[in-house]
């Protein structure tokens, strides 16, 4: 009965149906995790997120479905991580020793060139006589391109009575103008990048810890 719920509430569509980029999924495998709905319905199913696409993910059996008519939705969670949707995206709510931030995750895969022949990375296409082969049974790509994964995330929090969001150290820097050295400062001394997504919650933590 819940599976039927399930799929009339949310009208669940297959991978086969949705243009897409690259999917890349931000837990390395699906969890146990439960739906919420706004009519107090709840459904359990393996979930994972697809932070590439910003879609919601969940296992029919061996088939690999979206979860559609978000708005339905109240919330999700995924072993310990919740998650809203809220302003037409999934938000990962992140509760911190001065408040919540509400992750709005992003990522991607940026080319950084080719891979050399003693392992370096170069601008200069290395051409491979196969590119792609069969191993044990295992289709292998020998493709020489060198990615990397990169986060474009924006955090959204509450501060001076009103939600706001960053996207950068910079933004961050700007929204406590006033405290722009202490800031600096705590950065410098604990080698903090932004980029990083616990460097950049443990400097939004701090920042609200300001007074």
């Amino acid at each position: 009965m819940k599976r039927i719920i399930f799929l009339v509430a949310i009208m669940a569509l297959p991978l086969t149906n949705f243009a897409q980029k690259k999917r890349i999924m931000l837990f390395d495998k699906y969890s146990q995790g439960t739906v919420k709905l706004f009519n107090m319905t709840r459904i359990n199913a393996p979930l994972n997120y697809d932070a590439s696409n910003k879609a919601m993910m969940y296992m029919d059996g061996e088939n690999e479905m979206i979860l559609m008519n978000k708005e339905q939705v109240d919330s999700i969670l995924i072993g310990s991580h919740k998650f809203i949707y809220a302003n037409g995206t999934y938000l990962e709510c992140i509760a911190l020793e001065n408040g919540v931030v509400y992750i709005d995750w992003l990522l991607k895969d940026v080319n950084r060139g080719f891979k050399g022949v003693y392992g370096q990375v170069t601008q200069s296409k290395v051409e491979s006589i196969n590119t792609n082969y069969w191993q044990r049974g295992k289709y292998l790509n020998q493709s020489t391109e060198v990615y990397s994964r990169i986060n474009e995330n924006r955090y959204l929090f509450e501060t001076k009575g009103k939600m706001v969001v960053c996207k950068s150290k910079k933004n961050l820097l700007n929204l406590f103008k006033e405290k722009k050295e202490l800031i600096n400062g705590y950065i410098n001394k604990n080698n903090l990048d932004f980029t990083r997504v616990p460097d950049a919650l443990n400097l939004i933590d701090y920042c609200l810890s300001l007074k």
